[in-house]
């Protein structure tokens, strides 16, 4: 079974500290899935994120994007 990762968990997966128990539960699934809304609003988060932050944003969005779940 699919599971659909909301904007708030995939924002979650971006920052250095994980939470454990998501990263484990990420760990443990087979087949995650991202919307292309979520995909939209990250893409404007982005856009809207300080200009030092952009790059290594915009290079874990491609991650995610090719669905590689880059958990720091």
């Amino acid at each position: 079974m699919s599971v659909l990762l909301d904007t708030d968990l995939l924002s979650l997966l971006e920052r250095k500290r994980i939470p454990a128990k998501l990263a484990a539960w990420i760990a443990d699934q087979n087949d995650l899935v991202v919307s292309a809304v979520s995909l939209a609003e990250l893409e404007f988060g982005l856009q809207q994120a300080p200009a030092t932050h952009r790059a290594a944003l915009a290079d874990w969005l491609a991650q995610t994007r090719r669905g590689s779940f880059r958990l720091r």
